[in-house]
């Protein structure tokens, strides 16, 4: 039973640290994150930017202290597939910017950029996959309000 806990806090605060732990660079660069956040939502970009990053916040902290994780988990599905989408057109866009490029190693330096962001993508389908775990079955043991919605 004591490995059960272990594993839930675990796995509660690793999931929490993926969404805070970019906050910082991604209101640092602004910019960087609204155009981003444009490949996703052309419009208003700055507003879904904004309610992106507090989907970060509110999103972490309720699954590291298990308050209401439920249905906070949901909106990190919705942005972990949003994320999905962004690095796939990323990846496009990468391939498009090479082609007709004569600058050395260009093949390659395409190759990593697409691989990189096909991988991101990726990822973000196993984040969705995890926010849907706790979607389904709560935030676990130790949590400060770990109530079943369904």
């Amino acid at each position: 039973m004591e490995k059960l806990i272990v594993a839930w806090l675990i796995l509660r605060i690793v999931y929490a640290l993926i969404f805070l732990v970019p906050i910082y660079g991604l209101i640092k660069n602004w910019n960087d994150a609204v155009n981003a956040t444009k490949l996703l939502c052309p419009w208003y970009p700055q507003t879904f930017t904004m309610a992106s990053i507090l989907m970060l916040l509110i999103g972490g902290l309720s699954v590291a202290l298990g308050v209401w994780t439920q249905i906070v988990a949901i909106g990190l599905v919705a942005f972990c597939l949003g994320g999905y989408i962004i690095h796939m057109r990323l990846a496009n866009q990468i391939v498009e910017l090479g082609k007709g490029s004569h600058a050395k190693n260009i093949d390659v330096i395409v190759k990593l950029g697409v691989l990189g962001n096909k991988t991101s993508g990726q990822k973000n389908l196993v984040l969705a996959a995890v926010g849907i775990f706790f979607v389904l079955v709560g935030s676990g043991p130790w949590s400060l309000w770990n109530v079943h919605f369904w």
